[in-house]
């Protein structure tokens, strides 16, 4: 067990493909490491510690800066595909040939788009605030979110990612002061990565003919978790790929939004560390897309003690 925490762990680098990418890694050796990607504009620092140290406690724990983003070199790409495939250089470099992966909003577009790429580096997947392709953003919220005005600043935080209510503004709150508790932090994304991040979400939420039928090719495990409302990436979504991955299960958390499992911090790391633990079919991902997984599909945490 390494002693470093995320708040503590230090930034370091890795060169794949002409790329300097920056990552951190800590928590427990054993086992699969658990890579985590994340949403618009994230960088290492733009994740919960209490969800970091609570998965690190059972696993390693990878975060990174994907190609462009804050202090990782290069330019980040317009299409999500590539996107994947940078992740996956990153990876390898580090040496590893098996390994779980978290993504989070474009994070989870990355995700879906590793299997068709790597597949075999990939053991289960946990996708959060995510869409497939072709993703339906009729009701989504971005323009007028991203348009406000917040003091401060930080407060965009709570418009994105929680919900209006009392209980969760108040869960936002202690997220942003666990957030913005580490002093050595990643630089802000440019206004020309955000730009590339935009153009690939437009482009992979594009509707097409057939848009869906990749998913039924990705068979591993996965773990689909949104909350009841989520403004970002409509929670319909979640409901679509749950409905279409062969292998997934969906759980949506109330009174939430974009950032759920942010609001319920110590719940979403006891179900993800089961999720991630317990033995499952179709864990050699050689499912056939017509097998289905014997757990329930959909569990909605309506009470909590």
């Amino acid at each position: 067990m390494t002693t470093y925490t995320h708040q503590t762990a230090p930034t370091q680098f890795v060169e794949a493909n002409g790329i300097r990418f920056a990552y951190r890694r800590f928590g427990n050796p054993r086992g699969v490491p658990l890579v985590f990607s994340p949403h618009y504009t994230g960088t290492l620092d733009y994740w919960d510690p209490a969800v970091t140290d609570g998965l690190a406690k059972n696993r390693e724990v990878i975060l990174f800066n994907n190609a462009g983003v804050s202090s990782s070199s290069g330019q980040v790409p317009t299409s999500v595909q590539e996107m994947a495939a940078n992740a996956i250089a990153f990876i390898k470099a580090l040496g590893l040939t098996k390994v779980d992966f978290l993504g989070w909003s474009i994070g989870g577009m990355i995700a879906q788009e590793i299997i068709p790429q790597a597949g075999d580096l990939v053991r289960r997947l946990i996708l959060v605030g995510t869409g497939p392709r072709g993703a339906d953003m009729s009701t989504s919220k971005i323009p007028e979110i991203f348009a406000g005005v917040y003091d401060p600043p930080e407060h965009i935080w709570l418009a994105s990612h929680f919900s209006p209510s009392a209980s969760s503004r108040a869960a936002g709150l202690a997220f942003l002061e666990r957030k913005l508790a580490r002093k050595d932090r990643d630089p802000e994304l440019s206004e020309e990565a955000a730009a590339a991040q935009r153009e690939a979400i437009q482009k992979y939420f594009a509707p097409a003919e057939g848009v869906l039928d990749y998913l039924k090719d990705i068979r591993q495990p996965t773990l689909v978790v949104n909350g009841s409302n989520d403004v970002m990436v409509p929670t319909v979504n979640s409901y679509v790929l749950q409905q279409n991955l062969p292998n997934a299960q969906l759980i949506l958390y109330p009174d939430a939004n974009h950032g759920s499992f942010f609001q319920y911090p110590e719940l979403f790391v006891s179900q993800a560390d089961q999720f991630l633990t317990s033995a499952l079919q179709g864990d050699d991902a050689n499912l056939q897309s017509s097998e289905r997984l014997p757990f329930p599909s959909i569990i909605s945490e309506r009470e909590f003690s």
